[in-house]
């Protein structure tokens, strides 16, 4: 007796892997502690990630690149999904993002006991000595003003470097971000080093982050729906709040 192709085909793709039915590759970079290998789940934005899939069944393979490496592999489809990036208007004409996943918050760090600046423009920061970190991306008017030579900025290869440099007063004051910067304090930095920076309430900069589709995933808008689906889910039941409030109480 012949089994009808259909039956046929549902027969045998019950018979496949789960790795190969249910599993998509997500390139992603280093960043601690939003992604990083050290992390069995891939840092906290990836952490998010994964949840967000498995509530639709989907399981996440995360490929580890250079983060140039990262859009690359996945604008042409070799990936599903690359994690994770803020909105970018030409570069995401090849993605579809979704979310937020996380809202980054960036503060204004400076010494302890000093007048803790404050500003409703950055032209009113001019006078200290600004650290910033090769590489990094700022502001569009932050930048403007930089290159106008109305802020005095120092450029540092590392977060690491301007926080020591902050410490040893060669800059007076160093925008970063919040979590990045108690990482670092709480692991490269003794009780009284970490005692002796303070940083702003009001926040430097905040940035919603997303998750990029490959516009090349053959199920690429199945697979945004999924993610939203998931994601949605894990706000209302307060996983992804448990997720970020975990991370904040190690530092």
């Amino acid at each position: 007796m012949k089994i009808p192709f259909v039956v046929a085909a549902l027969f045998y793709w019950h018979l496949m892997p789960p790795s190969l039915a249910d599993t998509i590759t997500i390139t992603s970079g280093e960043y601690a502690p939003f992604t990083t290998q050290s992390d069995p789940d891939g840092g906290l934005v990836n952490r998010i990630v994964k949840e967000a899939f498995a509530r639709s069944g989907v399981t996440v393979k995360l490929a580890w690149r250079p983060w140039a490496r990262v859009i690359v592999e996945a604008r042409s489809g070799k990936a599903q999904a690359a994690s994770y990036f803020a909105l970018d208007t030409e570069r995401d004409k090849d993605f579809i993002p979704v979310g937020p996943v996380v809202i980054d918050i960036s503060s204004m760090f400076y010494r302890a006991g000093e007048e803790k600046p404050v500003w409703k423009n950055y032209s009113e920061l001019r006078g200290n000595r600004i650290g910033i970190t090769r590489g990094y991306t700022y502001p569009p008017d932050f930048n403007t003003l930089a290159e106008n030579d109305v802020l005095e900025v120092e450029t540092a290869d590392t977060d690491e470097l301007n926080l020591r440099k902050l410490l040893a007063k060669r800059i007076d004051l160093f925008p970063s971000n919040d979590l990045i910067t108690y990482k670092l304090l709480n692991e490269k930095f003794s009780e009284d080093e970490r005692l002796m920076i303070a940083k702003t309430d009001q926040v430097y900069i905040a940035i919603e982050t997303y998750l990029l589709i490959s516009k090349k995933a053959p199920n690429a808008q199945e697979l945004a729906e999924k993610f939203t689906k998931g994601l949605d889910s894990m706000r209302k039941d307060g996983t992804h709040a448990a997720y970020v409030a975990e991370l904040m109480s190690t530092n």
